[in-house]
């Protein structure tokens, strides 16, 4: 592929990926059911493809919406503030183990490679005593996305900001997360290994 096509490609997913996250900043706005596939669209022949022009750059990873592949986030004080009066998703930031992250929906099936990535990567014992593994079914309603108060700084509207179909690593010790988009499941096991002392 040339570099006109390269740019293309990314340009491309740059704007999937945008349009994911308006859809969840502002579902009100978008004019496709909630909890949905977006119409004229197969999230599964997309992931598909990408992986596939993935494996014939090289094995390149993709930049992600967050402008890198992996991102290393703070998370605010304010996320633990809100939790008297959001509660959900608070096991995700805290305790003595790394947590592994994945929000995903039942429309994603593509992501289930990854899942099954993650499991096999974790049979390790040394991986087990250090992370735990959390994929969680969340649809995009008003329901899983209800917050109080300061809406992006709930703990499940922020967690949806960040590991929304990305794998996410939660560090509670150091209040921490790395995002990272992952294409294809052999990249998962050396991302664990990566992060394992981190």
């Amino acid at each position: 592929m040339n570099n006109k096509g390269t740019s293309f490609f990314q340009y491309f997913v740059f704007l999937i990926v945008l349009a994911i996250a308006a859809f969840i900043i502002f579902p009100d706005t978008v004019p496709f059911p909630l909890g949905g596939n977006i119409p004229g669209m197969d999230m599964n022949k997309m992931a598909a493809q990408m992986a596939k022009q993935m494996k014939e750059q090289g094995g390149a990873q993709l930049p992600s919406a967050l402008g890198q592949t992996e991102k290393e986030i703070a998370i605010p004080q304010e996320v633990y503030d809100s939790i008297p009066q959001n509660p959900a998703y608070q096991e995700y930031l805290f305790g003595n183990q790394k947590h592994i992250l994945m929000l995903t929906s039942s429309q994603a099936t593509y992501l289930q490679k990854i899942a099954n990535a993650i499991d096999t990567a974790l049979a390790a014992p040394d991986m087990q005593a250090v992370y735990t593994k959390n994929i969680v079914d969340f649809p995009i309603n008003e329901q899983t996305m209800s917050c109080k108060g300061d809406y992006f700084n709930c703990p499940s509207a922020w967690l949806a900001r960040y590991c929304m179909g990305q794998v996410c690593i939660i560090n509670p010790s150091t209040r921490r997360v790395v995002s990272a988009l992952v294409i294809n499941e052999e990249d998962v096991a050396p991302l664990l290994e990566k992060y394992k002392d981190w």
